[in-house]
């Protein structure tokens, strides 16, 4: 069976909903060919209010066989291959929209080297397990940014909890800062397993 699979993400994190409004059958395809069901990851997070706002992506490293086009397996409305300092006002903006109280000078822990490595890690996972169902999981960075425990919130498979945890447990972060200092605070992942 030839599976194929792709990441979602807009930001961080990714609106789930939207999908179902636009009428999408990511979960119910009965339309399709087992032999052509994609699995998918996507994340829940913040999306931009502006419909047409920028889009982002990762890129299969290899065409499938028979092709010499490399598909996207992460789209986003954040940058993956930028750092946070790297990113722009607009965008920092829009990756704290996800933090209730973050005060003009503070800012979230963030993967050192940007998103791109946890989602393309994390898109490994599920092409490999095929799992569908909401993963939500929350790693505790401390003022060092090194990752100090995953909590698991939800999950369909103990096998995706697990390798997300694993992911995100082996990553070095930008420290979190409270008002100039690096502090302690969690990063939040929370992405939806599909198949298609």
């Amino acid at each position: 069976m030839l599976t194929r699979f792709a990441l979602i993400a807009f930001g961080c994190l990714v609106h789930v909903a939207s999908w179902a409004q636009a009428g999408s059958t990511l979960l119910d395809a009965p339309d399709l060919s087992p032999h052509i069901r994609q699995g998918f990851v996507t994340s829940a997070a913040p999306v931009p209010d502006r419909a047409n706002a920028p889009r982002y992506s990762i890129r299969e490293d290899v065409a499938e066989t028979g092709s010499n086009i490399r598909r996207n397996i992460v789209t986003g409305s954040i940058p993956f291959d930028k750092r946070y300092d790297e990113l722009t006002p607009d965008q920092q903006a829009l990756f704290k929209s996800q933090y209730q109280r973050l005060g003009p000078h503070d800012e979230p822990p963030f993967p050192a080297n940007g998103l791109g490595r946890v989602y393309r890690a994390i898109s490994v996972a599920q092409n490999v397990l095929l799992v569908q169902g909401t993963v939500s999981v929350f790693v505790e960075v401390n003022p060092k940014g090194e990752p100090e425990s995953v909590s698991v919130f939800e999950a369909p498979d103990p096998k995706i909890a697990r390798a997300v945890a694993s992911i995100l447990m082996l990553e070095q972060y930008k420290p979190a800062l409270c008002d100039g200092t690096p502090c302690r605070m969690g990063f939040p992942v929370r992405v939806a397993l599909e198949l298609r």
